[in-house]
């Protein structure tokens, strides 16, 4: 997506990936973005700082730090026995100043092979800028994960620079089925927490588009609660035929009169500014 300028990705970040790497059993990663302006002797800090934190939660049975090594440059690794035969195994990497960690299980009986395969894996994560152009990677703000993975989910957040009570959630789970009830069957539906709401928001618009060639849903409401308006759009993928990179789920929401760190913040929007605002994220999807 090329969003409005206004919009900057919020950090951290989390996704999970799994990829087949030579066996039957893909392998699961846990996949946190920390920041993308890590400099100097920052991560070596941040590795020391994560195995201080695993210290002050370990037992003399669970828990235990068993190696912090560098395993390649900008590759740090931190294997933990979580308990008995149970290990977790945390790379933490530094990628043209972005700073991020994966993490998967392991039992005593594959924990070399896993440590191989996080290896494996964390070569095909690369460095991106927003003048990169269109590729087909699982991306995350300035990291593009090269391959073809079993799995892929991300959940990202986005603030607007010029209007701090504007949140943009996106979620994108490629593998997904399509939920049972499509997105304006929940809000209309018999079960929706709309009918017991007091002040129900108004509806400015609920319609079937095609977005970046893809069937999807979209739902945009207003409500007027004690003098505070806020707006809540949705939009979902419905009706795939199939799944994949190319047929990912996709689930979106923009909604104004958020919190942010400084407290809840004041609707900046009115209906003509707000659909217009959506219309130009909408139009920004584009398949991978």
């Amino acid at each position: 997506m090329d969003l409005p300028e206004e919009f900057h990705l919020s950090l951290p970040l989390s996704m999970s990936i799994a990829r087949s790497l030579g066996r039957s059993e893909p392998l699961k990663m846990e996949i946190k973005v920390f920041t993308d302006s890590l400099t100097g002797s920052d991560l070596d800090d941040r590795v020391e700082a994560r195995v201080a934190e695993i210290g002050s939660y370990s037992t003399q049975l669970t828990d235990i730090v068993k190696a912090r090594d560098r395993v390649a440059e900008g590759i740090y690794r931190i294997r933990v026995n979580k308990v008995e035969n149970y290990y977790s195994t945390e790379l933490h990497i530094e990628k043209q100043g972005t700073y991020l960690s994966l993490a998967s299980l392991s039992r005593q009986n594959n924990l070399d092979q896993v440590e191989r395969e996080q290896i494996t894996f964390a070569n095909s994560i690369r460095s991106v800028s927003k003048d990169s152009g269109k590729h087909s990677d699982f991306c995350a703000g300035k990291i593009a994960i090269e391959g073809v993975n079993t799995s892929e989910y991300g959940i990202y957040h986005f603030r607007s620079r010029k209007n701090p009570d504007l949140l943009l959630e996106i979620m994108v789970d490629s593998y997904a089925p399509d939920d049972q009830e499509s997105l304006l069957q929940r809000v209309n539906g018999a079960n929706s927490l709309l009918r017991f709401l007091s002040q129900r928001p108004k509806v400015l618009r609920q319609s079937e588009r095609i977005v970046a060639g893809m069937k999807v849903q979209e739902w945009l409401s207003v409500t007027n609660n004690k003098s505070e308006k806020q707006y809540n759009f949705a939009l979902e993928t419905h009706g795939r035929d199939k799944t994949g990179p190319k047929a990912p789920k996709i689930h979106l929401e923009l909604k104004s009169g958020q919190y942010d760190l400084s407290g809840k913040q004041k609707n900046s929007l009115d209906d003509a500014s707000a659909i217009a605002l959506w219309e130009e994220i909408v139009r920004s999807i584009v398949l991978r």
